[in-house]
């Protein structure tokens, strides 16, 4: 007996990991608040980006998913904090490996200046 035989094929599907985001920028920064913006990521199929920042005790939104552009604005951020932003791309099934950059709240203004027990040479501030 002769002949050929073969089995059916098969095939299986896999996501290439998704390429980080380009430099991320943060510009109009207060007390309270904090613009990112980052570059796209260079190739690749981009479905949208998870941008998140910490520490996140009082942050309105801490994590967010992105689609349509590359920016967004924190809020309920806290003074004089150091705070790390992470963006990553979500392409298909692989997320990127994050990009991160660290950014400084500015310091909150100090309270009212009290002078009192003037003299000609002293006072009490």
């Amino acid at each position: 007996v002769s002949g050929v035989v073969s089995s059916a094929a098969r095939t299986e599907q896999q996501w290439t990991k998704a390429a980080q985001p380009g430099t991320i920028t943060i510009s109009e920064v207060t007390v309270d608040s904090m613009k990112v913006v980052w570059d796209a990521a260079p190739e690749g199929t981009i479905n949208s980006y998870n941008v998140s920042i910490s520490p996140t005790l009082n942050v309105t939104t801490p994590s967010v998913s992105i689609t349509g552009t590359r920016q967004h604005i924190f809020t309920g951020l806290t003074a004089g904090t150091l705070y790390t932003v992470s963006v990553v791309t979500v392409s298909g099934g692989e997320d990127s490996d994050a990009r991160e950059q660290q950014q400084w709240t500015k310091a909150a203004q100090p309270g009212a200046i009290t002078i009192s027990e003037v003299t000609v040479d002293s006072m009490k501030v």
